[in-house]
């Protein structure tokens, strides 16, 4: 019998230190054991605990020397690390709480996008201009997990209001879906959204998931730096037959044009 089976043999449940939970996941000629410490000093105990109950010897170290037998990478429980299963199970337990405040958050997991509405968002729902433009805009990664948040606001006398956000786990098309689904499933009235932008999976996703907003502008966060979005203007399929037109200059931006035909046959 070779080292790596007698030490293979000499790891069981048993073996490992009772102060932690410990799972023991064979895969292949591989032993992954997974347990729960949270700090260097957590590590060095279970470390010291495994190398006692199996006579052997074991040091831990944040780098991974070269060698032939082992190599043990430590995780720690963080923000970045923790697995999505269990930002899912703090969520549900935090849905009820948002309830009780008028706040409705919905999430699905394949692909993984949570939907919220807050009371304001939702009487922006049964804003005119709700039916008629929406602006949205993607942030970039938030996090390790790369989720990305997306805004949808419509303006109104006081200015943009919000009608909804929601985050989803990368900027796939599939996610840009997932996220637009929960919203119209979530918001009673909230308005069916068709919307381009220069982002290539965000057209497919708004356009295939929204079939009645006419018009879309894109705009950015003043905190983010997308210069693409600086002239970036889309003109889509104007619900009337009176064309528009965009002017950054102008107070609100947007304009019926009448006198277009009129320029261009002069």
């Amino acid at each position: 019998m070779n080292l790596d089976e007698q030490i293979r043999l000499n790891i069981t449940e048993e073996s490992l230190s009772p102060k932690f939970e410990n799972i023991i996941v064979e895969n292949g000629d591989q032993i992954i054991i997974r347990s729960n410490l949270k700090s260097m000093e957590d590590i060095n105990e279970w470390v010291k605990e495994l190398g006692i109950r199996t006579d052997s010897h074991w040091n831990s170290r944040k780098s991974q020397p070269k060698g032939d037998l082992f190599a043990v990478k430590i995780k720690l429980d963080t923000t970045q690390t923790r697995r999505s299963d269990d930002f899912i199970r703090k969520l549900k337990e935090k849905i009820t709480i948002y309830t009780k405040v008028n706040v409705t958050v919905a999430f699905k997991e394949n692909p993984f996008a949570v939907a919220v509405l807050t009371p304001i968002m939702k009487r922006a729902h049964s804003l005119k201009t709700s039916e008629e433009i929406i602006f949205v805009d993607s942030t970039s990664s938030c996090d390790a997990e790369n989720h990305t948040i997306t805004f949808m606001l419509t303006p109104c006398s006081a200015g943009a209001v919000p009608v909804g956000i929601f985050i989803t786990k990368g900027q796939t098309e599939e996610s840009y879906k997932q996220g637009l689904n929960l919203m119209n499933v979530c918001g009673k009235n909230f308005p069916a959204v068709e919307a381009k932008e220069k982002h290539e999976i965000a057209t497919l996703a708004l356009g295939q998931e929204a079939p009645s907003v006419a018009f879309y502008q894109p705009f950015r966060l003043n905190a983010s730096d997308v210069s693409s979005f600086d002239s970036c203007i889309d003109e889509i399929a104007p619900s009337t037959s009176q064309p528009f037109t965009v002017d950054n200059h102008t107070e609100h931006g947007v304009q019926p044009d009448s006198n277009k035909e009129e320029k261009r046959e002069s």
